[in-house]
């Protein structure tokens, strides 16, 4: 192999290598950002559940409404 050659090859090799560890940092990005969306749908739901056994707490099936 010849020295232009060879350095042709090592400069390949680092523009990938400078990729690889962008994309890298781009999915952990995204994987952080998707960890906090999943904690977030899971106390919005953990809430809705919440309000929603309150709400049929507080008044049985067989009440009838206020305005009546």
């Amino acid at each position: 192999m010849t020295e232009k050659r060879l350095a042709e090859l090592e400069v390949k090799i680092s523009f990938q290598e400078d990729a690889v560890a962008t994309l890298n940092d781009v999915i952990y990005q995204q994987q952080t950002r998707i960890d906090a969306l999943e904690a977030l749908l899971n106390r919005y739901r953990q809430y809705l559940d919440s309000a929603m056994s309150e709400s049929h707490q507080q008044r049985p099936d067989n009440e009838k409404p206020p305005h009546y």
